[in-house]
């Protein structure tokens, strides 16, 4: 850990506009740099999760390091994710971390932790129908989170999709990045799920446009008030509502997106507002701005919060592509007081073979009261 001078701070946005070209395969820039919805490489409409036979085919061959003659070709060489029948999917997620962080004790040092053990399974006893599943073995670390998604999803027509279950709540970008401030300061945490339902439609294939209903039980979690009571009641509703735009021209490969979505609770209101450029199979751009109010019963200030993050990836090769983001949080708690949380990210992508990808990354981080600067290390093995 260290604190940066001007020198760095200069060197973090140099590279941050070098990077400044259009991001989103199975990542959120995946959906600009191949101009395809996230529902093509997912099982759900709103992203995130158990992949598809679209997003099997095309990760398996989305590497640094071809498996072409070795073990890795027989073990990919299918069509798909299903096992034991053409109706029984699997797929899991596991990542884990290396980075300053406090211990049990309070002490600040550099830990290698585990975000994130999920399995999944699917079972699909007709087309049309589908029941998905996902159990995290990793303890959850914040109050809103939980062990188990599940859901049964019905398609009645190519372009409508109705979810029920354990969902979690479609809201802004669902980053594949746990660290991500446009989440982490909305407390949007992973694996949060509710008790609800949504309804996705595609009228026109430059649309989509959704609508949830869900409890509040573990997310009024993440908001007690000074007294102890819960500033989202539990028991009462949580609406969501997204409408998303987007554009590919293959011949000029070019794409881009534009899409807006609301999380409205007894007690708190949360807007947010995403757009992005991409170079097909090249480059991204992507922005999102997210924007909160809390409505404490009883009390005539409202506090409020934003965050803004601004992200670009350019894949140099196959497998290996560089990142910067630049994230930017405001708090006002108080009518007399704004805390500001700045960051900075810059590293790499780096899909060394089919499914498994290292991301190694520098962060600067600006707080109220301290500046860090440190290395950190992620890696991902997903199916």
């Amino acid at each position: 850990m260290n604190t940066p001078g001007r020198h760095s701070a200069a060197l973090l946005c140099a590279v941050a506009l070098l990077f400044a070209a259009p991001a989103a395969r199975a990542l959120p820039r995946f959906a600009l740099q191949t101009g395809l919805a996230c529902s093509s490489c997912h099982v759900s409409a709103g992203g995130g999760g158990m992949r598809n036979e679209g997003g099997w085919n095309t990760m398996k061959t989305f590497s640094l390091v071809s498996p072409r003659g070795t073990f890795l070709e027989r073990l990919f060489d299918r069509d798909d994710n299903a096992f034991f029948s053409e109706r029984v999917f699997f797929g899991f997620d596991f990542r884990t971390q290396v980075a300053y962080r406090h211990d049990a004790a309070g002490a600040y040092k550099r830990q290698l932790f585990t975000m994130q053990i999920a399995p999944y399974v699917s079972y699909r006893p007709v087309d049309a129908v589908e029941t998905v599943g996902s159990y995290t073995f990793v303890k959850p670390e914040w109050p809103s989170q939980q062990r188990v998604l599940a859901s049964v999803i019905a398609r009645p027509s190519a372009t409508v999709s109705i979810e029920v279950g354990l969902l979690q709540p479609d809201f802004g970008v669902r980053n594949d990045d746990h660290t991500t401030l446009t989440r982490s300061e909305a407390r949007i945490r992973p694996f949060s799920p509710e008790l609800g339902a949504l309804a996705s439609a595609e009228p026109f294939e430059w649309l989509n446009v959704s609508a949830g209903v869900y409890g509040t039980k573990n997310r009024s979690k993440e908001y007690p008030l000074a007294d102890g009571s819960p500033l989202i009641r539990d028991g009462s509703v949580m609406g969501s509502g997204r409408i998303n735009t987007h554009w590919s021209d293959f011949d000029m490969g070019l794409s881009t997106n534009l899409g807006a979505s609301v999380l409205l609770t007894d007690g708190q209101t949360l807007a947010s507002v995403q757009a992005g450029i991409g170079l097909i199979d090249r480059a991204s751009l992507l922005a999102e701005f997210v924007r909160w109010e809390n409505e404490p019963e009883g009390e005539t200030y409202k506090p409020t919060g934003t965050v803004y993050s601004i992200g670009a990836a350019y894949e140099l090769l196959d497998g290996l592509s560089l990142t910067a983001r630049y994230e930017e949080s405001r708090r006002k708690p108080l009518t007399d007081r704004t805390d500001v949380l700045k960051q900075y990210v810059v590293g790499a992508q780096i899909f060394v073979v089919p499914f498994v990808e290292l991301r190694p990354e520098y962060r600067w981080t600006d707080t109220p009261s301290v500046t860090i600067a440190q290395w950190t290390g992620q890696l991902h093995v997903f199916w």
